[in-house]
């Protein structure tokens, strides 16, 4: 079944549809013209269904204009042929190009790839069906011969639709596109498994606090979080065990932190806790991190298969200190955090 977002795009397109097809249903009628009333219920009966038989495939923003501009090229190139050339249905060549332009160009910004060559591309794509429809014209006389004065109203009609309808897509297409480029930007700054910040969204606040140390002598405090035998959780249970692991440990540091503490997943099954504290002392985050360990600590797991099991965490600490980089404590963190590996695990390294 679709969901509301899909039944959303889904009814964008089927009342796309009827302001293309229904019109020009009720001139077929009007004028008696068979394959006109053929040709547009077909679109409509189409429009309609196309998402239907399509509703396990992702029926997404993309797919459905990609299909609105199959219907409109159809439109254009089948209507050219029953009406001929000066009844300008051309111009929705002009229309669907622009279309397939902004839809490529969304495309490629979701998948991170290169637009450079869109334009232009679009402009040969625009050249090439331009000379064809206008050829097909030159070697076929319209289908159905109107009077001039009503093919007349027929092209301003369509010049008008074309008008209309190329501000509203342009509209729906850049809502569209700022949604596309603050995903992006999400997905660069979180770690996609558990939601926290990554290594590179923390390192912005490493940066600063140090700053801060250096500059107003508010204090902090940086603890990196290993969690002990995480491979062996992975070998044993699987893999969707482990994320499951990662995103618990995740919830519990949400659940423990303050204001004035940044979370980032730093890589694998380590975690990094930067804390500015101002005046307080250090141990009053270390603290904070024994805390933190002690929680995970009491937390069961049921994996589908096996027997329940609980995780332990080994954490290393550093503070902030006169004439010392970041690299330094992150680095005088990571020694003691091994040594705690070493000494046994289940345990946190302040000094």
């Amino acid at each position: 079944m679709l969901n509301s977002r899909q039944t959303n795009y889904y009814v964008e397109i089927a009342l796309s549809q009827v302001i293309f097809f229904a019109p020009l249903l009720f001139f077929g009628f009007i004028m008696g013209h068979l394959y006109t009333i053929i040709f547009s219920l077909a679109g409509i009966i189409i429009s309609v269904i196309y998402p239907i038989l399509n509703r396990n495939k992702k029926f997404e923003f993309i797919t459905g204009t990609r299909f609105l501009n199959y219907m409109i090229s159809t439109l254009a190139v089948v209507m050219t042929f029953l009406y001929g050339w000066n009844a300008c249905y051309y111009i929705y060549l002009f229309e669907i190009l622009s279309l397939i332009f902004m839809n490529s160009f969304l495309d490629n910004l979701k998948k991170k790839k290169n637009t450079i060559m869109l334009p232009i591309m679009n402009s040969i794509i625009l050249g090439v069906l331009f000379v064809l429809i206008k050829t097909m014209t030159l070697f076929y006389e319209p289908f159905y011969k109107l009077s001039e004065r009503m093919v007349h109203i027929i092209c301003y009609a369509n010049c008008a639709i074309v008008f209309i309808s190329v501000p509203v897509f342009a509209s729906r297409y850049s809502r569209q596109i700022v949604k596309a480029i603050n995903t992006l930007k999400s997905n660069a700054l979180l770690d996609e498994l558990t939601g926290l910040y990554n290594r590179r969204a923390i390192r912005p606040y490493l940066d600063l606090y140090l700053t801060e140390y250096n500059t107003k002598g508010l204090n902090f405090g940086i603890a990196i979080f290993d969690i002990d035998d995480f491979k062996h959780i992975n070998d044993k249970y699987g893999h969707n065990e482990g994320d499951k692991v990662l995103v618990r440990f995740a919830d519990i540091l949400k659940e423990n932190i303050s204001d004035t503490t940044n979370i980032a997943r730093w890589g694998g099954e380590e975690f990094i806790v930067l804390q500015q504290y101002g005046a307080k002392d250090y141990l009053t985050f270390v603290n904070l991190i024994e805390t933190i360990a002690s929680r995970i600590s009491k937390e069961t797991f049921y994996p589908s298969k096996g027997k329940e099991y609980s995780i332990t965490v080994t954490a290393g600490c550093s503070h902030s200190l006169h004439n010392i980089s970041i690299k330094d404590l992150i680095n005088r963190a990571d020694i003691r955090l091994y040594k705690g590996k070493n000494a046994g695990k289940n345990v946190t390294v302040y000094q």
